[in-house]
C-alpha cells in the first residue's frame, strides 16, 4: 500500500493500562488484567496519515515493551525476532469526526472526517493478540477490496 512512498511513524505514547471492558470483550483478558497500549502516528513521505491506538495482550505487551518504537513494521519484527505471527484479522470500517486529540496529532481541524478502521488480530490458534483502532485522514489513502459472485467477504452492519 505504500509503493513509491516512504512509510514512517513515531510512538507518541506507550504504557501499561488496566484492561477496559472492550479489552475484556475482544481480547478475552480477565477483569483487572493489564494490556500494553501504544499510540502511534503513521506517515507517508513524512506526512501524517493515520493515528493508531493498539492494545496488546499482556504476554505480547511484554515483548512490545522491548521493541524499538521507531521501527517501520512491528508485525515483521514480531515475526522475525520473536516468532509471533499475526495470522488472521477481522476488520470493520466507519466514518467518524476527528477528536481534538486526533486532530492535533494529525494536523487537521477538530471534526475533520476520518476513516476509522477497527482491527482484531489473532494467532494461528485463533487466540486474540491485539485490537486496534486506526483513524485515517480523508483523501490521503484509498482502501481497495475485491469480491466475486462466489466470494463476497464484505458485510454491511448498522452502527449504534
Amino acid at each position: 500500500w505504500h509503493e513509491g512512498y516512504t512509510p514512517g511513524g513515531e510512538v507518541i505514547q506507550q504504557e501499561w493500562q488496566i484492561a477496559s471492558e472492550s479489552d475484556e470483550n475482544f481480547l478475552g483478558v480477565a477483569k483487572g488484567q493489564r494490556v500494553f497500549s501504544v499510540l502511534r502516528r503513521r506517515t507517508l513521505d513524512g506526512e501524517a496519515i493515520m493515528i493508531e491506538r493498539t492494545h496488546y495482550v499482556e504476554w505480547l505487551g511484554e515483548i512490545m515493551a522491548t521493541i524499538d518504537p521507531h521501527i517501520d513494521s512491528v508485525t515483521i519484527a514480531l515475526a522475525t525476532d520473536h516468532d509471533v505471527h499475526f495470522m488472521r484479522a477481522e476488520h470493520s470500517f466507519d466514518a467518524e469526526q476527528a477528536s481534538a486529540e486526533d486532530a492535533s496529532l494529525l494536523g487537521v481541524a477538530t471534526g475533520t472526517p476520518v476513516l476509522a478502521h477497527r482491527r482484531l488480530t489473532f494467532n494461528s490458534s485463533g487466540v486474540p493478540l491485539e485490537r486496534s483502532i486506526d483513524r485515517y485522514i480523508g483523501g490521503r489513502l484509498r482502501l481497495t477490496s475485491g469480491n466475486s459472485w462466489r466470494s463476497n467477504p464484505l458485510q454491511w452492519e448498522k452502527t449504534g
